[in-house]
């Protein structure tokens, strides 16, 4: 069946061609990640302890205000952030792609 070979080839093609696009896409997403910094206001006391540890949904959401769409299970906080100050966390985009993000904790006034 010379057709149905024909058919399946150029399916491999597009679907290739899809991965390929993809995993562009998301590259680009990561070096924006790489070079982004996110502002977050939070209460705080004592001077600049947090009155509650920075979660990802907070961050994820600081991302999409910046515009970079991201959900709360892909921010990887490896330590609790409690005070103010410049802190990094991971976004895994996929296995192989994770970009760090900078985020800069702020008092609320």
């Amino acid at each position: 069946f010379p057709c149905l070979k024909t058919f399946y080839e150029s399916k491999i093609k597009r679907v290739e061609h899809r991965k390929e696009v993809i995993a562009s896409e998301t590259s680009m997403l990561a070096e924006k990640i790489n070079q982004t910094t996110v502002t977050i206001k939070h209460k705080v006391h004592d001077g600049d302890k947090l009155y509650s540890a920075l979660n990802p949904s907070e961050i994820a959401d600081a991302l999409t205000a910046s515009g970079i769409s991201v959900s709360k299970s892909q921010v990887i906080i490896d330590k609790s952030i409690k005070n103010v100050g410049t802190h990094t966390v991971t976004i895994k985009l996929s296995s192989r792609l994770k970009p760090t993000l900078t985020i800069k904790v702020i008092a609320e006034k």
